[in-house]
């Protein structure tokens, strides 16, 4: 049976038939890739064989959707269905009651009828009895296909109560998000980006939907970009389109254009300027990047700016990564020791060629020793330990050098200790063992929280005739102590593991 939409177009059953099995990606496998249907989906056309009630019944289904009734179902079939399924029901009840008034005239016409013709014939009341069957069977059969309707909506109503249980027999109607199959059927993709459950279903369909499917979203959503882009859930849609639809890369920037500093510095809009960084072209990149070059500074140090930058770091083409170094010129010891902005310069230290950030790291090298005791600093100074020339590392030691033992104890510090040791040469190694081992220094490492993780690190990368100089100096001659120490005992546990040595 076909309905005709408010333009004018038919929409037939089978259509409003794929609309429900689009409501969910198992709905989308069973019906379009002809996968084994699960027994809990609702059986073909069930979601539209609702009973006369079926306001109340929608009404509920869709509460927790962004959109109203009446939205539904323009979006479905245009509002002349809403009409004609409400003169439907009007009609079905006006017949019902005809009927029920009809039968009561019926009655009383029988009545005086028995009491001024009693003397009828046995035929007349053979087909008088004839008749009632005939009706009643028809009232039997129209009860029958109500108490049908009832079931099911009995069913609906059992899955949303508590503690419900499904027993293998019904078919529990899921109303969720309702996917656009042709073009006579349009939704606002765009209220729909705004909520949790549609946004999930927005981003399926771009990722997993036709490219006729993909460009009807993308038609819609694009000139909503900046305002999804800032939006909770939306922003994961603008996401997907960059990265599923091509030419999205193109209009995305022209689109955030005036916007760029805003949405690079917004919770959310940050991840899609990210995004757009990562697959637009160079030449579109330049385009977000020249809105952020006068406010570099002030991104860098944000904690959602600072995302935006360091895309710009890894994608971008040389002048953009100089601009963000010659940013960080004057600043780069205040941002080493900034939550956000020591970010940016490790992304710097390890994605720019070394020529470019040799100024940079002149400047920090020489404070090694304080940003090392730094909570933010010191992962910077590990970057340049890991990630520098040879020269850098020397330059490094040579500031911590007669603090070695100290600096293992600190929080921080201690991390710092672990690469210098592991990306030490040989002589550099050396002079770090000499002096922990002056004053007893190893003793009170193997005994603190943070040191004793260094001398474990020490243990691991020496060869064992060091070891056993450890053991035999300082461990040994002072067991009974050590063993008390929770700490130490991890120490003694390694060497039995690496040596056999049994202390």
């Amino acid at each position: 049976m076909d309905r005709v939409g408010s333009s004018g177009e038919v929409i037939s059953l089978e259509d409003l038939e794929k609309q429900a099995y689009r409501a969910h990606p198992e709905y989308h496998q069973y019906y379009f890739q002809q996968k084994p249907a699960d027994p809990r989906l609702p059986k073909p056309l069930f979601a539209w064989n609702l009973p006369k009630g079926y306001e109340s019944v929608l009404k509920k289904a869709f509460k927790t959707t962004p959109f109203n009734l009446d939205k539904i179902l323009e979006g479905l079939s245009g509002p002349n269905l809403r009409n004609e399924l409400r003169i439907e029901n009007e009609e079905s009840y006006e017949e019902e009651d005809d009927d029920d008034n009809s039968e009561e005239d019926n009655s009383e016409e029988d009545n005086t009828n028995e009491s001024s013709e009693e003397g009828n014939s046995e035929e007349d009341s053979e087909e008088e009895s004839e008749s009632s069957e005939e009706s009643s069977e028809e009232e039997e059969s129209e009860s029958y296909e109500e108490d049908n309707q009832m079931n099911r909506y009995s069913r609906y109503q059992q899955q949303y109560q508590p503690n419900y249980q499904y027993n293998g027999n019904s078919y529990p109607i899921n109303f969720g998000y309702i996917y656009p199959i042709n073009d006579n059927v349009t939704l606002d993709y765009v209220s729909m980006s705004k909520e949790h459950n549609g946004s999930r279903t927005v981003q399926q369909s771009i990722e997993k939907g036709s490219e006729d499917e993909r460009q009807k979203i993308w038609r819609t959503l694009q000139e909503h970009v900046v305002e999804l882009s800032s939006d909770l859930f939306a922003n994961y849609v603008i996401q997907k389109a960059i990265e599923f639809i091509p030419e999205s890369r193109h209009i995305v920037p022209q689109k955030m254009k005036g916007n760029v500093l805003r949405l690079t510095l917004h919770m959310y809009g940050c991840r899609v300027v990210q995004k757009a960084v990562e697959y637009a072209s160079m030449k579109d990149r330049r385009l977000l990047f020249e809105e952020l070059r006068k406010s570099l500074v002030r991104c860098i140090e944000d904690q959602n700016g600072n995302h935006v930058i360091q895309k710009c770091v890894e994608k971008g083409d040389r002048q953009m990564v100089m601009d963000i170094v010659n940013a960080l010129q004057g600043i780069v010891l205040e941002c080493c020791k900034h939550p956000y902005g020591c970010r940016v310069v490790q992304r710097v230290i390890e994605s720019v060629d070394y020529d470019c950030v040799t100024e940079l790291l002149q400047v920090i090298e020489p404070h090694s020793l304080d940003l090392t005791e730094d909570q933010y600093g010191n992962y910077v100074v590990q970057n340049v330990l890991e990630r520098g020339y040879p020269n850098d590392r020397h330059n490094i030691l040579q500031q911590i050098k007669g603090n070695i033992v100290r600096l293992s104890m600190g929080k921080y510090s201690s991390n710092v200790i672990e690469k210098c040791f592991k990306f030490a040469t040989q002589n550099e190694r050396q002079q770090i063992l000499e002096e922990i081992y002056q004053n007893n220094g190893i003793l009170q490492m193997m005994q603190d929280q943070f040191a004793n993780y260094v001398v474990q690190k020490i243990i691991e990368a020496i060869d064992s005739s060091e070891r056993e100089k450890i053991v035999e100096l300082f461990i040994k001659p002072n067991l009974t102590i050590l063993k008390k120490v929770t700490y130490t005992k991890h120490i003694l546990n390694l060497l039995e593991t690496l040596d056999d040595i049994h202390l």
